[in-house]
């Protein structure tokens, strides 16, 4: 899934619409499978994969993560943070890195080709919560500092709150169902909220 950006060892960015980013092309300093190689000396770390892969991640890397981490689901997808922290302490880890849940993807896009990826929305002012809470405030500013200084994060109350304000559970389903033609004439070929949605 990752070889032809661990061939070349960049990647193109594809900018759909004018939503303040720009596209281009990114030298990566490594791409890897590998958790061990991944983790080591990262302050700061994105498990950016849909909600059924975030348990697999969790118990491939569980020996890799330090305490000193921040590590932030995207989405958290309600109680994401919970189930990390469990797989994490299963894996016999007694001192757990800070996890940190956002209410929903940074980033709106997908894989167009091996090499290539596009993006059709980046959302700002997401809220993120901390598991346990009270490393939330520290979560935002590290975030805020050291990451992405242009989003705005908010702090939530706790993970329960980023939970409930994913509306994804609710949004997606009646739009997939009422463009199932179009999705599918396409053959997938559809961006889900521009060509699915009115204004």
């Amino acid at each position: 899934n990752i070889r032809g950006i661990e061939d070349r060892g960049e990647i193109e960015l594809e900018v759909l619409g004018n939503i303040g980013l720009k596209g281009g092309l990114a030298r990566l300093n490594l791409v890897t499978t590998r958790p061990e190689e991944a983790l080591r000396g990262a302050k700061i770390v994105f498990v950016v994969v849909p909600a059924f892969g975030q348990k697999g991640f969790a118990r491939a890397a569980a020996q890799h993560f330090s305490p000193e981490q921040l590590v932030i689901l995207e989405p958290g997808n309600f109680g994401g943070a919970l189930e990390f922290a469990q797989i994490l302490k299963d894996a016999g880890l007694t001192e757990l890195p800070v996890l940190c849940e956002a209410e929903c993807m940074l980033y709106s896009g997908f894989k167009k080709d091996p090499r290539t990826a596009q993006v059709s929305g980046f959302k700002r002012g997401l809220f993120v919560a901390a598991f346990p809470g009270q490393s939330t405030a520290e979560a935002v500013t590290q975030l805020s500092s050291i990451a992405y200084p242009d989003v705005g994060f908010k702090a939530g109350r706790n993970v329960l709150e980023t939970g409930l304000r994913n509306l994804n559970f609710v949004g997606h389903p009646p739009i997939t169902i009422l463009n199932a033609g179009r999705i599918e004439f396409t053959k997938g070929d559809f961006l889900f909220y521009w060509h699915g949605a009115t204004p």
